[in-house]
Order: C-alpha cells, then sequence, then structure tokens
C-alpha cells in the first residue's frame, strides 16, 4: 500500500513537472510569434501556456498583450487581472491593466492600479504620467495639468509631458500657451501624432482652418485611422463648410470608438447645420449620457431641443446651468 502510495504521488509530481516544461515551450513559441507580429498565434500559444500552467502570471500578462495587439481589450484586461492575481507585485501587468483600463474609461481603476504600482515602482514617472492621463480623460483638468507638469520636472526632455500639457492647457482655453508646449514637444520627437492633434485644434480654434487641416492630416499619417484624429478633422472641415465630408469622418469615427462623447456632440452640431433637429437631439443626448457632461454640451442639447420645437425641455435642462452664453439663452427662450 505504502509503494502504491508514492507511485501515485511520483506519477502526479511527473506529470505537474511536464506540464509546467510544456507551458515554458508553449511562452516561448508565443514570444517569438508576438515579436514576428504574427497576435493570432501568440494569443493560441499563450493560451495553452495558461492551461498547462494556470499559476504562471507571465504567461497571463503576454496572453494580455497579444489580445492588445488585436484590439481585443476586454480579454486582455481580464487577462492582466489574473497575472495581477497571482503575482501582485507584477509591476509590468499593473502597467498594462491600467492602460487597458484608460480604453475601456474604467478610471478608478486606472486611479486604484497606480496606487498599488507606486508601492512597488516608487517615484516612477510613468506612474504620474499615467495618472496625469486618468485625470484628463476624467476632465479633471487642474489635476492632470499638476501631474504632467511633475512629471516633467522629474524628466525635463520628456517629450510626452510637453505634449500632453498643450493638450490639457488647450481644454484650458490657455491657447498660446498650449501652442508652445505642442510644438516644444514635437521639436523633440517630430513623430508624435497627438502633438499635431492639438495643435490642429488650437488653429481651429483661432479660425486658421487651412493649416488646422495639415496638421490633423500630419497626425492621421503617423496613425491612421485613430478615432479623435478622425473626430477632429470632422470639426475641421464642418468649420470648412464641407459637410458631407466632416459626416463620413464623424461616422469613421464613431464606428472605430463607439464610446467618444465628443463625435457625437459634434455630428449633433452638423446636424442642427444640416436642419435635422431630431437627430441632433438624440446625438447630443447620447453625448450626455456618455459624459462628462459639461455646460457648453447642455447648452447644445438645449439648442436642439428648440429647434426640435421642445422649447420647455431646453429650458428645464438649463436649470442649474450658469454659464453666461446659458443665462443668454434663457433669457432670449425661457421667459
Amino acid at each position: 500500500m505504502h509503494e502504491r502510495v508514492l507511485f501515485i504521488v511520483f506519477v502526479l509530481f511527473f506529470s505537474c513537472t511536464n506540464r509546467e516544461r510544456m507551458a515554458r515551450q508553449q511562452l516561448v513559441k508565443g514570444n517569438f510569434a508576438f515579436e514576428e507580429g504574427r497576435y493570432e498565434e501568440a494569443v493560441r500559444y499563450f493560451r495553452e501556456a495558461t492551461h498547462n500552467d494556470s499559476l504562471n502570471a507571465e504567461a497571463w500578462n503576454n496572453l494580455g498583450l497579444a489580445h492588445l495587439k488585436q484590439d481585443e481589450s476586454d480579454p486582455a484586461r481580464f487577462a492582466f487581472a489574473r497575472a495581477i492575481m497571482l503575482d501582485p507585485t507584477a509591476g509590468e501587468a499593473l502597467l498594462n491593466h491600467a492602460r487597458t483600463g484608460l480604453h475601456l474609461h474604467q478610471y478608478f481603476s486606472v486611479l486604484q492600479d497606480m496606487d498599488d504600482l507606486d508601492r512597488i515602482w516608487p517615484d516612477s514617472s510613468i506612474i504620474l504620467f499615467t495618472r496625469g492621463l486618468c485625470f484628463h480623460a476624467m476632465g479633471r483638468l487642474d489635476q492632470a495639468l499638476g501631474v504632467f507638469q511633475q512629471a516633467l520636472r522629474a524628466d525635463p526632455d520628456n517629450y510626452e509631458s510637453y505634449i500632453n500639457i498643450g493638450s490639457v492647457l488647450y481644454q484650458m482655453d490657455r491657447l498660446d500657451s498650449a501652442e508652445w508646449y505642442s510644438w516644444k514637444g514635437l521639436s523633440i520627437n517630430s513623430q508624435e501624432a497627438n502633438g499635431y492633434n492639438t495643435l490642429s485644434l488650437i488653429y481651429l480654434k483661432k479660425m486658421e482652418w487651412e493649416r488646422a487641416l495639415v496638421l490633423v492630416d500630419s497626425a492621421l499619417k503617423l496613425s491612421p485611422g485613430q478615432p479623435y484624429y478622425l473626430n477632429n478633422k470632422g470639426q475641421i472641415e464642418m468649420a470648412m463648410g464641407h459637410y458631407s465630408s466632416a459626416e463620413s469622418l464623424f461616422n469613421q469615427s464613431m464606428r472605430i470608438d463607439p464610446y467618444n462623447a465628443r463625435v457625437y456632440r459634434n455630428k449633433g452640431i452638423l446636424m442642427l447645420k444640416n436642419n435635422r433637429p431630431n437627430e441632433a437631439v438624440r446625438l447630443i443626448a447620447k453625448a450626455l449620457q456618455l459624459g462628462p457632461a459639461s455646460p457648453d454640451m447642455k447648452l447644445d442639447l438645449a439648442t436642439a431641443y428648440l429647434a426640435n420645437d421642445e422649447g420647455e425641455k431646453a429650458c428645464n435642462l438649463l436649470n442649474d446651468v450658469t454659464t453666461p452664453a446659458a443665462e443668454h439663452f434663457k433669457v432670449q427662450n425661457c421667459q
């Protein structure tokens, strides 16, 4: 009986070590496929590695990276979460989980990931940078600006910090400062698409439309199909009166990223210009639902309601909005 127990233990041990060996082999094959750009094949190898050794945090992390390369954010985030569960000190998996969370608009989770990562990689500039991106996406502009400035002080040659400061300053309507920071970032790295995109928006606000169009095309040349850049090019085309081109660009952007509130708002404004107020109401209401809901966006929806003969809804919507433009609207239309 004692010999039989030893035999069973030996078989189980041999089986486990054999599966772990197979997992390591599949991990190597997956890494090789990943490096060669064969991402579907890499997913298959990494998945097989996790089946053979479900406790292998590296296999789960690499599976997430391969999913990301195929724009599969949800399974990627799940894989990164498994890697973190197996190894809470896996800083790379935490960072990947946070970056995927940014893409999926799970901002509070991203901030928690950065707090956890801070205990593993203290004083890391990448933590500051990711926090800044998260605050920016949440519309918490003062916090985003402070974090990006802190990151820039830590690394004065970081072109991404300059460009992200420019983007935040643009949203704060500090256009001249935004322009300087954006060009400064591009002087360090001329291949950073977001810098050209921000400058295109700055020149759009300055009504330098031809210049804006050249810059957004530069951004799209570097990042073809980027939905935010397509949306912003649509805004420029709309400002230039090219409504058909603008609508096509907004539609492309929506298909790629159906969760961007700005593109619904912009297409809604276009529908107002095309005398299609019912469609404008639907689109701008969708933008408000996706959020964050700004006073300007509420005013756009009120304008659409009014054009759609829904004046009471327009006035009710602006009850708690006290910006000068909203007060002017209420004086004109809500007496």
